[in-house]
Order: structure tokens, then sequence, then C-alpha cells
């Protein structure tokens, strides 16, 4: 029998799989005109880099963004284009 954990009001759910319905609802957040923008949180935490590391490249003009009131905010296809861009090759 399932510990009490488990149960909810209406029946029985599994928690793995409610955790994977709410991850899932999260990476599909609306776009705008077809294009994700996502936060400096949300950069600096896949770009592995600090958030004042990201204020340096947007003072100096290395990375686009997008400034509403006191938000920034950086279209994903613009990041991506920036790393493409500063790849580099093993020579080797």
């Amino acid at each position: 029998m399932p510990n009490a954990a488990t149960q909810v009001r209406s029946g029985w759910i599994v928690p793995d799989f409610a955790f994977l319905c709410i991850t899932d609802a999260w990476n599909s957040r609306p776009t705008l005109g077809g294009e994700r923008f996502l936060t400096d949180r949300e950069v600096s935490a896949r770009l592995k880099v600090s958030r004042r590391t990201l204020q340096d490249y947007r003072n100096n003009g290395i990375i686009a963004y997008y400034q509403l009131g006191g938000k920034i905010l950086y279209k994903e296809s613009d990041i991506e284009s920036m790393l493409a861009a500063n790849y580099r090759e093993a020579f080797r």
C-alpha cells in the first residue's frame, strides 16, 4: 500500500510524475513572436558566469539585451548566436 505522502484527495498520484509535469510546464513558457526570453539569472546559470559578469558583458557590448524598466531580458537565439560566433576549434 502506498504511503500517505503520495495520496491526494481525489485519488493517488506518483510524485515523480507530478514533478515532471511541473518541470514541463516551466520549460514550455510562452514565447513572444516565437522567441524565448531569458532573465539574467537564467543566462548566468546557463553560461556559468556571475550576474556581475553579465553586466560587464552588457556594458562592453559583448552581449545583446533588452531593458524594460529595471528588468533585463536576453533573447535565447542571441545567446546561442553569440556562443556560436565565439567558438574556437581545438588546434591539436
